[in-house]
């Protein structure tokens, strides 16, 4: 088997030098920018790309990796049978603290949507039960039918635990905030000896590629699938509690 993807402060960069800071909510001001699939918008002091448009509501996920946190928080890999997006953290803290960071006027914009939370494609695991959610990670599926088809994933496994195509630079996501990797060190820097920003070894002017969530159930019931830092969608995915994850949040926004 694949070893699973390490803690990611271990784990490779890719740095390109450059500069752009995204903010922490919201001023109700709506969506800035042109509404259309492949744009950048701004929304809520974030930086937003259309993925898709219907009618009056677009679908947007934010351009960079706003927060670095983990799946759901388990202190003991044998101490549960595993976790669905359902019952994670990472969607009570997106529903929760993340959507309140938005002012009351942007929330009422924001759609609370059915999401589908299907079974792994390659190994089977349990998805479990839809949700009703205003913000979500996207899922494998949607992965691919927003970033690109290839139909690598609809292939099936085939002896693998990811795949690479032609849209991997299309996924690639960035940390460009400072203070996403602040807050990790003040949330979850003690247990693994991080005490300050310094310990990452970045530079301030850098962007960061980092490794991001999805929700769909990776290889076990305990695993998360994720897209690495070069845009593979590792369908496998990593352990649940796994601190430093990169989170993308998308949502429905009504225009």
């Amino acid at each position: 088997m694949k070893k699973c993807l390490s803690f990611a402060l271990a784990a490779v960069m890719v740095f390109a030098l450059g500069a752009g800071l995204v903010g922490c909510g919201g001023d109700g001001g709506g969506i800035t920018g042109i509404v259309a699939v492949g744009h950048v918008v701004t929304f809520g002091g974030y930086e937003w790309r259309v993925l898709d448009v219907q009618g009056s509501s677009a679908l947007l996920i934010t351009e960079h990796i706003i927060e670095l946190r983990p799946f759901h928080e388990v202190d003991d890999r044998d101490s549960f049978d595993g976790i669905t997006w359902e019952h994670s953290d990472i969607r009570a803290w997106l529903n929760g603290p993340f959507l309140n960071r938005f002012s009351r006027a942007d929330r009422n914009r924001i759609v609370q949507t059915m999401v589908r939370n299907d079974d792994n494609p390659w190994f089977g695991t349990a998805g479990g039960n839809n949700t009703q959610d205003h913000v979500f990670l996207l899922s494998l599926e949607e992965v691919v039918q927003y970033f690109g088809d290839s139909g690598e994933l609809g292939r099936g496994r085939d002896g693998r635990w990811d795949f690479n195509d032609r849209y991997d630079n299309a996924r690639v996501a960035r940390i460009n905030d400072w203070g996403v990797l602040e807050r990790f060190v003040s949330e979850f820097g003690q247990r693994h000896g991080v005490t300050s920003v310094d310990d990452f070894g970045v530079d301030k002017l850098s962007f960061v590629t980092w490794w991001w969530l999805l929700r769909s159930p990776g290889l076990f019931a305990n695993f998360a699938a994720l897209v690495i830092y070069d845009g593979i969608v590792n369908v496998e995915g990593n352990l649940v509690n796994t601190d430093a994850a990169g989170v993308r949040p998308a949502m429905w926004v009504n225009l």
